[in-house]
């Protein structure tokens, strides 16, 4: 009689457990997926366009070519890796997306690509902890919806001390999915 009321006992906690221990989907994420695919599938050899209605907004960013990977930051106080069901939507993007806490900064010159020190840390002391491939840190930090279908985000993209910008980006749902509208400068360094 003990074993059927213990297998009782286990089953009726486990179910209550996995309940409570059970991961929704960050509704979030569509956005922050969109914000990612913009800022790192910009294309290199066309030049930025500017948004005519915003003097300083840009519409499609010019991805820098010494970017060999991207890291994601999510978390307007606290700045926390992306989910790993974020990642895995991006999986086998190129170049890699990944966790920011897969990063390091590297203060070391780039003499083999002919860069001087300063230059090096003031553009490109991000670096990939595993592979030292050059990398920028894309920080998405603050989201509101200004509309059901309309969302505003504020964040940065950065690889170095002195050289990143900051961002509010648009991002419109339409036809079930969210895109990048328009992305407006806040600062520069």
């Amino acid at each position: 009689m003990i074993p059927k009321a213990l297998t009782f006992i286990v089953a009726v906690v486990g179910s209550f457990l996995q309940g409570q221990v059970a991961v929704k989907p960050d509704p979030l994420d569509d956005i922050r997926e969109a914000i990612i695919r913009f800022e790192v599938d910009a294309p290199t050899n066309k030049p930025a366009q500017l948004d005519v209605r915003y003097r300083d907004s840009i519409v499609r960013p010019q991805r820098d070519e010494m970017h060999e990977v991207y890291f994601v930051s999510i978390g307007e106080r606290v700045q926390v890796d992306p989910s790993d069901d974020l990642l895995a939507r991006l999986k086998d993007h190129k170049p890699p997306v990944k966790k920011m806490s897969q990063s390091v900064r590297d203060p070391k010159p780039m003499p083999e690509r002919g860069i001087d020190a300063r230059k090096a840390f003031a553009m490109y002391a991000v670096r990939d902890k595993l592979t030292g491939q050059i990398g920028a840190v894309l920080r998405i930090l603050k989201s509101r919806y200004a509309k059901p279908d309309v969302a505003e985000v504020e964040g940065a993209l950065n690889s170095g001390g002195l050289y990143g910008e900051g961002y509010i980006w648009i991002v419109v749902r339409g036809s079930g999915h969210w895109k990048v509208k328009r992305r407006k400068s806040t600062w520069i360094s």
